[in-house]
């Protein structure tokens, strides 16, 4: 996009003129969630920067490890429920009109669950742009919810904004047997 090569100027242009790297990082907040912010202060504040972002870097790899891993995990799945889905839609649009017709000619006493699917598979037929409405329209619906803070809040990326509890926080502030520091992913408070 445009914007970004205004953005990385920008921020460029604010690390050469003396800005300290978190406060350059504070202010691109669409770009920098609030944890590398964090995460930079911590560094800066505790005189370790190099490896700070040697960290940061280290939770990034670990963080798309992570979301990659998870995203495959889900491939198998969703295969399957798509796979589900179409056959469950042969079944209503092929496999059940049929049946109902031999059902008819045989002047068979239909049971209630049958007449149940029965009455689906002629929604689905005759109806399908009802279903091809739902569909679109949870999708529209899905979309919009991830836009706001809530939906968001939901979402694999919100992990990085994720408060850190104190007890994991208290672990990670101890003092080494030199009393510094040591310099963690969990040390963000400066």
């Amino acid at each position: 996009s445009a914007s970004r090569p205004c953005r990385t100027t920008a921020f460029r242009a604010e690390v050469q003129d003396g800005v300290m790297l978190s406060s350059a990082l504070s202010r691109f907040p669409n770009v920098f969630p609030s944890v590398y912010v964090q995460m930079a202060r911590a560094a800066e504040t505790g005189g370790y920067l190099a490896e700070g972002l040697d960290r940061l870097a280290v939770f990034l790899e670990k963080e798309d490890d992570a979301r990659q891993g998870i995203k495959n995990s889900l491939i198998y799945p969703a295969f399957i429920f798509f796979g589900m889905v179409a056959v469950g839609i042969l079944m209503m649009t092929f496999v059940i009109p049929r049946l109902t017709a031999t059902l008819i000619e045989a002047h068979a006493e239909i049971p209630p669950l049958t007449r149940m699917f029965i009455g689906l598979s002629n929604l689905l037929t005759n109806q399908w742009w009802v279903f091809v409405g739902l569909i679109v329209a949870g999708v529209v619906v899905f979309r919009s919810f991830h836009r706001l803070p809530a939906g968001r809040a939901g979402s694999p990326g919100a992990i990085t904004d994720a408060q850190v509890s104190p007890r994991a926080e208290k672990r990670a502030n101890e003092q080494d047997p030199g009393g510094r520091r040591r310099p963690t992913p969990l040390n963000l408070r400066p």
